[in-house]
């Protein structure tokens, strides 16, 4: 007891996001995120179609490890489900639904 709870903690669970990294432009992301070389992308916050469980399965695996270490890590590891559009074939109302849409800029009380 008290061994993964310090006090004064409250248990939680976080998603931690970089604001330094610019975001990719919806037509360039990719649904593998960091593991594809977009950085804007899971785990560095979540965006709608960022493939989590494909990027999960693929790290639990050894993606990143060394293929001496992990052989089977550079295996396409998949839980079968697609997008059903791709992100750049979405319709031209895609940003109304309203949190998908660029955010207002800051409080307009400052």
């Amino acid at each position: 007891p008290g061994v993964n709870m310090p006090v004064g903690v409250t248990a939680s669970e976080m998603l931690r996001l970089t604001p330094a990294i610019a975001p990719t432009p919806l037509d360039s992301q990719n649904d593998l995120g960091v593991l594809a070389g977009d950085n804007a992308g899971f785990p560095n916050g979540r965006r709608p179609y960022d493939d989590t469980v494909d990027i999960a399965l693929r790290v639990a695996m050894g993606v990143l490890a060394d293929p001496a270490d992990a052989p089977d890590g550079g295996l396409e590891y998949t839980d079968g489900v697609q997008l059903a559009a791709d992100p750049a074939s979405l319709p031209a109302d895609y940003e109304s639904f309203p949190y998908l849409a660029t955010p207002i800029a800051g409080s307009p009380n400052e």
